[in-house]
């Protein structure tokens, strides 16, 4: 494959995913580490994306709204069926609090259907659908505006979520795998990800099956940091046994 097909291969790759991996691009196109290297440090410079430990990530503060579209529209079966499968976790009156992101998103319909519950989320979208039933209570972190995502984030946004004490915290990572625990490609995600599991009784990750296994650039907390899993059906025995092991409640969503 040519260089120039190889770059426009992981700039959709990456718009598709919000990340690629070194080792997986080396695979793919069976050349070495350092031209791998080579190719996302060019697309670094040209400003698509931001090299990391061991790959790159997609620069969130230059989306636009068609690429976070592209990004809710990844994988969005499997999505739709662990947010359905998490809301029957959630009982009326309980208090939650739900991290941003596309996965978490489908769960504000579900949860409109659910009674006098309290929810404290860092998602524009979310508390507007949540609050569309008059009797939920739902608080909106303070914080930066990230327009492209619609959520509050930074500092002050962390120190939101750690004012409250809830039932249950629902949020998704970008990697989750039994060697590195839980972990995101940035410092900020990661703050508020650690927020989520200092607020709350019960965590419960939202992760489709293409999380299982990758390690992103920043560990916040062991696997132990989470009660129970929900992923989707792609996901094999064989990858499920060792967090099942540890006494993890591990729910896999039907089509």
């Amino acid at each position: 494959m040519l260089k120039n097909e190889r770059l426009k291969f992981i700039v959709n790759k990456i718009r598709e995913q919000q990340n690629v991996r070194v080792k997986d691009l080396k695979e793919y196109f069976q050349v070495s580490d350092e031209t791998i290297r080579r190719d996302l440090m060019e697309l670094e410079k040209q400003g698509l994306l931001r090299c990391v430990h061991g790959g790159a990530v997609y620069d969130s503060f230059t989306a636009n709204e068609y690429e976070v579209e592209v990004r809710i529209n990844n994988n969005p079966m499997e999505k739709e069926a662990i947010c359905r499968e998490a809301a029957e976790l959630v009982q009326d009156g309980q208090s939650l609090a739900i991290l941003a992101s596309t996965t978490t998103l489908p769960l504000g319909k579900y949860l409109a259907a659910k009674n006098n519950l309290t929810v404290v989320t860092n998602s524009i979208q979310l508390g507007n659908q949540i609050s569309s039933n008059m009797s939920n209570h739902v608080i909106l972190t303070a914080g930066n505006i990230w327009h492209n995502q619609q959520k509050t984030m930074g500092e002050l946004t962390a120190y939101c979520f750690r004012r409250y004490r809830v039932d249950k915290a629902f949020f998704s990572v970008s990697g989750v795998s039994p060697s590195d625990g839980l972990t995101e490609y940035t410092e900020e995600e990661s703050e508020l990800l650690r927020a989520a599991i200092e607020m709350s009784r019960e965590r419960i990750l939202l992760n489709d099956s293409t999380k299982f296994g990758v390690v992103a650039f920043c560990r916040f907390a062991g696997i132990e940091a989470v009660h129970q899993m929900i992923t989707d059906w792609h996901i094999t025995k064989k990858e499920l046994s060792y967090y099942t092991s540890m006494g993890i409640k591990v729910y896999c969503a039907a089509k």
